[in-house]
């Protein structure tokens, strides 16, 4: 839909035995999938949580929550694409809004040793941010039962 939310309480099970499974939230990697439909805003809860984790081996999943205007992602500390127990590499996550991101904290993709899943764990592995820019004024807030911007009070 135009917007989506995943709000307190939802949790998003994408984990397998042999490996991690793919969870798009508001559209895919970069909202450049033509096959998947992206959302205007995505909100996720602080006390939502999305796991794409390898349970015993294999490679974490794929991870993305993105919004073509407004990705709020209060929630994203409990974000993981982590790989299996016994082997695997971390996953990977994007959280992202085209025009305005918020986030909560870091996710985790790591694999059992606490490696990344590529060689340069900043960029590839934690979050990447696609941020171009805020059109929204600092008296303005995001009103979670509403789900929309609103002038602050």
């Amino acid at each position: 839909g135009n917007e989506v939310s995943l709000l307190s309480g939802a949790l998003i099970d994408a984990t397998g035995t042999r490996g991690g499974g793919e969870v798009l939230v508001g559209g895919d990697y970069l909202g450049s999938n033509p096959h998947v439909r992206n959302a205007n805003l995505t909100y996720m809860d602080a006390d939502a949580a999305i796991n794409a984790s390898a349970i015993q081996e294999g490679d974490g999943g794929k991870v993305i929550v993105w919004a073509d205007d407004t990705a709020i992602v209060a929630g994203s500390h409990n974000i993981a694409a982590r790989g299996g127990a016994e082997g695997g590499n971390g996953g990977f996550i994007e959280t992202s809004g085209k025009r305005y991101l918020a986030i909560g904290g870091a996710a985790s993709a790591s694999d059992p040793n606490g490696r990344c899943a590529h060689s340069d764990c900043q960029q590839h592995t934690d979050q990447r941010f696609h941020h171009h820019g805020s059109t929204r004024r600092r008296d303005e807030r995001y009103d979670q039962h509403r789900h929309r911007w609103c002038a602050r009070r």
